[in-house]
């Protein structure tokens, strides 16, 4: 064996070993930092369990002193909860309460996306809509809600009313901004489509 081929194994030997060391050091390091996450992770869970159990027990001590018809507890709650589970009576608050939140919602959405995605294609239509919208969604919601009464009643579409102007005004903001501020790169990738299917 030559002088060349021995000197050769070693470097190769060396560099494999340096390779073996780095390798062991990465291991190690990340192993710290998982359990530098375990322990920070734990730490916010138990923060937040303390606060908690905190919070609910003050709760539970101020309103046992208080009028319950002005302000009641936790375990008032979890007491009334279980008895309207158990008596069905939750169940058709809930469903009523459910139907006027997705009818309001479902009713926002179709329409809010719908605007929003016009207003951000067609620029004449933003510029003509765009002062309406936004001194419209300016307006506090809650003061409309009178009006809304005046005019639905005390009825479901009062309440779906109020849940459409809730949720119209943030949706389409939202849509024709997200629109908007789409990567002009995937613009471009789309036309490069369209003319390639000719």
């Amino acid at each position: 064996m030559s002088v060349g081929q021995t000197e050769e194994r070693l470097a190769t030997t060396a560099d494999l070993t340096a390779r073996e060391e780095l390798a062991a050091e990465q291991q190690v390091a990340r192993a710290r930092a998982r359990a530098v996450q375990r322990r920070w992770t734990t730490a916010q869970i138990a923060i937040r369990t303390i606060s908690l159990v905190v919070v609910l027990s003050a709760w539970e001590y101020v309103g046992r002193q208080i009028n319950p018809v002005l302000f009641t507890y936790p375990t008032a709650v979890g007491a009334a909860a279980v008895k309207m589970i158990a008596s069905g009576e939750l169940w058709k608050y809930l469903s009523q309460s459910l139907i006027v939140l997705f009818a309001g919602l479902g009713l926002a959405s179709v329409l809010g996306i719908a605007l929003g995605l016009i207003m951000a294609r067609f620029w004449v239509i933003d510029i003509a809509l765009d002062t309406y919208i936004t001194a419209l969604y300016s307006i506090p919601s809650v003061a409309l809600v009178p009006v809304l009464v005046l005019w639905f009643g005390i009825e479901i579409s009062a309440k779906i009313a109020v849940v459409f102007l809730f949720t119209f005004f943030p949706i389409v903001i939202n849509t024709q901004q997200g629109v908007k501020n789409v990567d002009g790169r995937l613009t471009e990738v789309g036309r490069a489509f369209r003319c390639s299917d000719r």
